[in-house]
C-alpha cells in the first residue's frame, strides 16, 4: 500500500512538473529622424490700428467706424479683395481719474484693429501707406506664411523618416545585424514658424522653416 501511494506521488509531481524554457528577448534599434523643408512665404498677414478718443462714447464710436470703413475702402480700391479683409480686437475704454478725492470721468478709448491679407508681398509697403493716408494710425504687426502648409509637412514627414532609416541602417550595420521591419513609430514635434515684423520696418522676404521629428522602433535580426 506503501508503495503504491509513493507511485501515485512520483507520477502527480511528474505530471504538474513545467520545464521553463527562457525565451529569446527581441533585438531591436530605436531612433531619431529630422526632416526639415524652408519655403518662401507667398502671403503676409498685417495688422492695422484705428484708435478714436472722445468725452462722448458715441462720438468715438462713431469716428472709429468711420475711419474703419474709409480704410476697408481704400485697400479694395488698392487691389484687395474683401475677403481678405476683417477687422479684430473692436474695444472700449475709458481713462477715469481721481481729483481732490472726487471720481472724474475720463475720455473713451475706441480701438479697432483691421487684419489684412496681402496675397502679392511685394505690394506691402504701398498698401500700408494706402491704410495710414485713410485714417489709420499705423501697423501693429506684420507675419509672412505660406497657403499650403500641407505639403511643406508632407516634405518634412517623409524626410524624417529617411533620415531614421539611414540612421537605423548605419547602426544595425555596425553591429553586425541587419535591419527589419518598423515596430512602432510615432512624431514627436511637427511644426513651423513664421516671419515677423521686426524693429518696425518691413523685414527682407526670407524662408519658413517647416520641420518633424519622428521616433522610430526597427527589428533588429
Amino acid at each position: 500500500m506503501k508503495r503504491f501511494f509513493s507511485v501515485i506521488l512520483f507520477f502527480a509531481l511528474f505530471i504538474s512538473c513545467k520545464v521553463y524554457v527562457p525565451q529569446e528577448t527581441p533585438r531591436t534599434i530605436t531612433v531619431t529622424g529630422n526632416g526639415i523643408v524652408r519655403v518662401s512665404p507667398d502671403h503676409a498677414v498685417m495688422s492695422l490700428a484705428v484708435i478714436t478718443q472722445n468725452r462722448i462714447a458715441t462720438v468715438a464710436i462713431t469716428e472709429n467706424e468711420r475711419i474703419v470703413t474709409q480704410v476697408t475702402d481704400a485697400l479694395k480700391e488698392a487691389g484687395v479683395r474683401a475677403s481678405d479683409i476683417a477687422t479684430t480686437e473692436h474695444r472700449i475704454t475709458q481713462q477715469n481719474n481721481g481729483n481732490a478725492g472726487r471720481f472724474v470721468a475720463g475720455w473713451y478709448t475706441v480701438h479697432n484693429s483691421i487684419l489684412v491679407t496681402v496675397q502679392n508681398i511685394h505690394n506691402i509697403g504701398a498698401l500700408i501707406d494706402t491704410a495710414t493716408a485713410a485714417g489709420a494710425q499705423g501697423l501693429m504687426a506684420l507675419t509672412f506664411d505660406i497657403a499650403d502648409r500641407n505639403t511643406a509637412f508632407r516634405q518634412a514627414r517623409t524626410l524624417a523618416v529617411q533620415d531614421a532609416q539611414t540612421a537605423a541602417t548605419l547602426f544595425a550595420g555596425a553591429s553586425g545585424g541587419t535591419l527589419g521591419a518598423v515596430l512602432a513609430l510615432e512624431e514627436d514635434t511637427a511644426d513651423s514658424d513664421t516671419l515677423p515684423l521686426r524693429d518696425g520696418s518691413v523685414p527682407d522676404v526670407g524662408t519658413i522653416t517647416v520641420h518633424s521629428t519622428i521616433r522610430v522602433t526597427y527589428a533588429l535580426q
